[in-house]
Parts: C-alpha cells; structure tokens; sequence
C-alpha cells in the first residue's frame, strides 16, 4: 500500500500528522525525539501530545523563511492533513484507530523519505 490521501479516518490522518511534524523538526534541528518522547501518546490519546507538538512545530518552522519553498511545502501538506481531521483532538483512540495511526505513519514516512530521495537525485543530475 502506499499513502492515500483521500483517506479520513482520524488515525490514519493523525498518524500522518505525527510523521510530518517529526520531519520538520528533523529538518529544522537534525534530531528525531519526538517519536521517542510522543508516539505512544499520540497513537493513543492525541489529545494529550498534538497541541504541543503543534506549539513545536511552530517553534521549527520559524527557523525556516516563511518565503522559502521548504516552509511552504510543509504548511501545504500540514492544510491538507488537518483538512480530514474534525475539530479537535480526539481523547482517545480505540485499538483499531490506534492500528490506522501505525499505517498512516509509516505511509507518510515513506512518502517523505521517497520524495526526499527523488529530489536528491534530481538535484545532483542537474549539477552534473
């Protein structure tokens, strides 16, 4: 399987979130904590880690130009995520919701990372 992006179901969406604020503050700061300090949190009661990761994310983007390409890239992809989610952080996430968290985060990590890679290599071609 590979990322949909038509899917909202809140887990998967959720998880999908949690994969992108992990490569921004990669990106921004070269380190990946959040998914050893949140994950379990987030997979399991939002509620508990999102408005904080969110205040983070806020915290890494502002090391990035708001002109910048990067900084658009991930505000877009932020808009369309948060687009399928309702109005707040759920409480908690049932087992099944919790197993739609693990596949919406990996789609999403897998979708990055290849993205990344492609670019990578379209940019050294065009050094060449």
């Amino acid at each position: 399987m590979t990322l949909d992006k038509t899917n909202s179901d809140i887990g998967y969406c959720l998880g999908r979130l949690f994969a992108v604020l992990e490569k921004i503050q990669k990106d921004t700061l070269n380190i990946t904590s959040i998914r050893e300090r949140f994950y379990t949190t987030a997979s399991t009661r939002p509620i508990a880690a999102f408005p904080h990761l969110m205040r983070l994310r806020n915290h890494h983007l502002a090391k990035l130009l708001h002109s910048s390409k990067t900084f658009i890239y991930y505000e877009n992809l932020l808009a369309e995520i948060i687009g399928h989610l309702p109005a707040g952080y759920p409480a908690q996430l049932s087992i099944f919701e919790q197993g739609a968290f693990s596949v919406g985060y990996y789609h999403q990590q897998q979708a990055l990372y290849t993205k990344s890679e492609s670019t990578q290599l379209q940019t050294e071609g065009a050094l060449r």
